[in-house]
């Protein structure tokens, strides 16, 4: 973990006014794509498959094999993205950290050149007051140097150098190597109040260096 993050982190516990970086995911974590992806899926492949039946990140472990070189062409559909609802508080508690002089920062992956404009749209249309010199389109999180990426992806949060905060979802629940988030209600108290519990989870877990 990147020292100056730590320090940031000692300073706002101490009481001091900080300004973190935080990334975040778009999907699942902003939007719940996987319902609507699944029910176009369903509808031309003859499927009956769930949420709760994907246990990994990767949507294309568990659809039928004939599927597997269309399924990303389902985002390319004309405004695929544009009537999805924002999750739960995200809007709310997003404004509440920008307002609070954190630089928020959306990384997402493009997946295809097509779904790249439906979501910047998307996200031009729910969250205009963040630049969008702010929208990071990339499928390597890895290389986004913040201080916390709140993302649903166990890989992502893996790769990431600062501090991973992973949202709830039902293909991660079996990862305990990362200090997770519920919905943005607990994001929301993570940042007002839980620093310190971040902190005592990756030092019990030594999943990050602190």
């Amino acid at each position: 973990m990147k020292i100056k993050t730590l320090d940031r982190i000692k300073l706002k516990l101490a009481g001091g006014e900080v300004k973190f970086t935080i990334g975040i995911d778009q999907d699942w974590v902003l939007t719940n794509l996987t319902d609507k992806w699944l029910a176009y899926y369903n509808t031309i492949f003859s499927d009956n498959l769930k949420a709760e039946d994907i246990t990994s990140w990767d949507i294309t472990e568990f659809i039928k094999e004939e599927a597997k070189p269309f399924m990303h062409n389902i985002l390319n559909i004309h405004k695929f993205y544009r009537d999805l609802d924002i999750t739960a508080d995200a809007q709310r508690v997003i404004t509440k950290l920008f307002d609070e002089s954190h630089e928020i920062f959306i990384v997402t992956d493009p997946f295809t050149r097509m779904s790249f404009k439906s979501k910047y749209d998307w996200l031009r249309e729910k969250l205009p007051f963040i630049p969008s010199r702010n929208f990071i389109f990339t499928g390597n999180k890895g290389a986004v140097g913040l201080d916390f990426l709140i993302d649903d992806g166990v890989h992502n949060c893996e790769s990431f150098q600062g501090l991973p905060l992973l949202f709830d979802a039902p293909y991660n629940v079996e990862c305990d190597k990362f200090y997770r988030v519920r919905n943005w209600q607990d994001i929301e108290h993570t940042f007002d109040c839980k620093l310190d519990k971040v902190l005592e989870f990756y030092r019990e877990k030594k999943t990050i260096h602190l």
